[in-house]
């Protein structure tokens, strides 16, 4: 297995298509943690 560097764009959109909020994370972090930190309305 070879090294793997890159990024992840985590992202949130409603149901019409629209985005509500998005960060881009390295790609070793996991999926769950970074949008869950982030607050919405």
């Amino acid at each position: 297995m070879g090294w793997f560097r890159g990024f992840k764009l985590q992202s949130i959109i409603n149901d019409k298509g629209e985005i509500l909020n998005f960060t881009i994370t390295q790609a070793n972090i996991d999926d769950r943690t970074p949008l869950e930190k982030k607050s919405f309305r």
